[in-house]
């Protein structure tokens, strides 16, 4: 069991004060509940945890989409975003205020991360709120995890490539998933205009904050919308207005109904746009051989459920795979495929980089034949991903 020291926690009438966050991952709330110190007002809470020294809790709330806490003889249902920067100072200033500044020190150290805990409206997670929780949860990590894995900086750069080839200066590109702007800010670095869709508030102001910084507000609008919800941006933007469109890696694959997705998406295009899909696969060659060697019949087999459940995908919450054909199949009335490539076939999946770190000759011969076959039928519908080309009829 994870706990926490009580030195936060130090007198019974402390009560008031005094949270019970359930530790994520355990069952009955009856069990397995760390008291910790908060502040807040309404409905909000704010806890702090030592940094130097990470307790297992804080660690888990950072890729938690939902979690469960009682304060105030009151339970509740929400999630957990990490607070940085400045905002920090200010929760810091405000637990020293409410208990003095040694205690404080004394609890928690020289430097503090610090977590506000927000319930749900509804009392109740929905699959999109689990979505737009978790990737709240994992912003501020989630480029430096990606930059920092050579598989995962191929698929990036696979991408890239493709739409430096179709996009060009003066377009107007929607993209589905942004995140952080991995792929936005490339693209408008090169004069191509971006509408950056992200579910995830944390990562449009991660976004927002870049593109100040590099100067790039001209080029690049940040939105808060799921995929799900495109539809309103036809009251900004108006139909047929933009040249092309992309989502890569994820973003498709946490929506529950993508029927109502093709449709909308063909109204804010203009007839003849390029639109490009970068997907979770449901058959993956190199994962199902490295499973099967490894005799984990579960990993190998678990793309063939829907959801595939948290901890078996790249992702921390349940996702849907799809196949190539199931996933172009509702969008041919209103689009055809152009070209269709695994990404990739050979090379295993982003993590499984740990056990290829040593073994760089391996990974340059999966990557070669990659290149001579992941464009190639059936070798297309194999990859982790399969990056999809098509045309706005």
């Amino acid at each position: 069991m994870v706990t926490t020291s009580l030195s936060s926690v130090e007198k019974p009438d402390d009560c008031d004060r005094v949270l019970y966050l359930r530790e994520p991952g355990t069952g009955s709330i009856h069990q397995h509940e760390i008291p910790i110190r908060f502040l807040g007002a309404g409905s909000r809470f704010q806890i702090l945890a030592r940094k130097d020294s990470l307790p297992g809790w804080a660690e888990a709330l950072q890729t938690t989409p939902v979690v469960v806490w009682r304060a105030r003889n009151r339970e509740y249902t929400g999630r957990a975003v990490a607070i940085d920067g400045a905002d920090t100072g200010e929760v810091l200033r405000h637990f020293e205020a409410e208990f003095g500044a040694d205690r404080v020190r004394g609890w928690f150290g020289p430097s503090v991360q610090a977590f506000e805990l927000r319930p749900l409206a509804s009392g109740r997670a929905s699959y999109r709120e689990i979505v737009e929780s978790y990737f709240d949860a994992i912003a501020s990590s989630y480029e430096s995890s990606v930059t920092s894995n050579p598989f995962d900086a191929d698929l990036r750069r696979t991408s890239l490539d493709v739409f430096l080839r179709i996009f060009r200066p003066g377009d107007r590109i929607l993209e589905i998933g942004a995140g952080p702007g991995l792929e936005t800010l490339v693209l408008a670095s090169r004069g191509i205009e971006v509408v950056a869709t992200d579910i995830s508030a944390q990562m449009i102001r991660r976004l927002k904050a870049k593109i100040e910084l590099e100067g790039l507000r001209e080029l690049v609008m940040a939105r808060k919308l799921a995929a799900g919800e495109i539809t309103q941006l036809l009251d900004e933007f108006g139909p047929n207005s933009f040249d092309g469109a992309f989502s890569t890696y994820g973003a498709l694959n946490c929506e529950e109904d993508l029927a109502s997705f093709p449709p909308a998406l063909a109204a804010l295009l203009r007839p003849n746009s390029s639109v490009v899909f970068a997907i979770w696969n449901r058959v993956c060659l190199a994962e199902f051989v490295l499973s099967f060697l490894a005799r984990d019949p579960r990993r190998a087999f678990a793309r063939q459920r829907n959801p595939v459940p948290q901890g078996l995908s790249r992702y921390g919450i349940p996702v849907y795979a799809y196949s190539f054909q199931s996933f172009v199949r509702p969008f041919l009335p209103h689009f055809q495929v152009e070209h269709v490539v695994g990404v990739p076939v050979f090379v295993p999946p982003y993590d499984y980089h740990r056990t290829f770190s040593h073994r760089p000759e391996s990974i340059r011969v999966l990557r070669r034949l990659d290149k001579a076959f992941a464009n190639r039928f059936p070798f297309t519908r194999f990859g982790d991903h399969f990056l999809v080309e098509m045309r706005r009829r």
